[in-house]
Formats: C-alpha cells, structure tokens, sequence
C-alpha cells in the first residue's frame, strides 16, 4: 500500500461537483442497490439515473455544508490525485451507536491495492473514537466482488432486503 495515501473527512462543499464526478467515473450498475433507488440516483436495479452527477453532487453539498448532521463525507489522496471517496452516517439511539458506510468508492485502476482496506481501518477507528458499536453497509446483489471484499474484512450478511416494483 503506497504510503502517500491521506484520508480525511472533507468538510468543503465546493468539492462536491469534483467528488460527483469521481463517483459516477467509477461505479457500475453492479454498484446498485436499494439505496441507489430510494435516493433517485438509480432509474431502478440496472440503469443509473442520468442526473446521477448532480444527485450526488447535492448529496454532498448537503452533508459537508451541515444541513445532514451525522454524514460525513471521506476523500483520499495519493499526493494530489483523488483516488477513493466514501460516505458514513452516524446514528444513535434505540439502544445501540452505529455507522452506516453508504458509499465505498476507489479508483478502478487502483483497486485490489489495499486503498480501501486502509479506509475501512481509518472508519472503523473513527466510529470506536466516536462511540459506535458497529458499522453496517449495503451492496447491490451483484457486486459480488465487493461482497468478497468486506467479507474479507469481517462484514457478514445480516439481513436480505426485498423489493417488488409496481411498475
């Protein structure tokens, strides 16, 4: 793992278009899950919406200008090049302090170089400093290569979620 790598939460939202654009250049429909749908960023579990950049991009004005308290926003970098971003909420209450990882973003060309091993440590330990008892995520169905990846670092199914379109 190069040893240039930073992370930080970014708390600018004029990085938003920039971190939009980083994400859209580097998911595929295999990314999608329930949540893509529900948020409008998917047209449904195949097709990305075409406004997929300034949905994102409104997301994360939102969560770095303040108005989604408990979001935050990660970047990383290899010297000055964006190379992964991620998305973690913060939540407590009904007896237990969690974090959501939203999103997990990296470079395609620099994926399976430990990037988002050092990202997932770098949450985890910011979700135990902040109190957190676990970190839960969804995967689209056939991001099977990202199922193996958390799997590898300790994630394991805990629910299936279902849907029906009435279309």
């Amino acid at each position: 793992m190069p040893e240039e790598l930073t992370i930080r939460w970014c708390d600018d939202p004029a990085q938003a278009d920039c971190l939009a654009e980083f994400f859209v250049r580097h998911v595929d429909p295999d990314y999608i899950s329930h949540g893509e749908v529900q948020l409008g960023r998917a047209a449904d579990l195949r097709h990305w919406s075409p406004d997929l950049a300034r949905i994102v991009a409104a997301e994360i004005r939102a969560a770095t200008g303040g108005s989604e308290p408990g979001k935050r926003i990660l970047m990383a970098r290899m010297r000055t090049n964006l190379v992964a971003l991620a998305v973690v909420s913060f939540h407590a209450g009904g007896g237990t302090s969690f974090a959501i990882l939203e999103d997990l973003v990296v470079d395609r060309s620099l994926r399976r170089g430990g990037i988002g091993a050092r990202i997932l440590e770098w949450i985890e330990q910011e979700a135990r400093v902040d109190g957190r008892r676990s970190v839960f995520l969804e995967s689209g169905a056939r991001n099977l290569e990202a199922h193996a990846f958390f799997e590898r670092h300790g994630f394991h199914p805990c629910s299936v979620v279902m849907m029906k379109s009435l279309d």
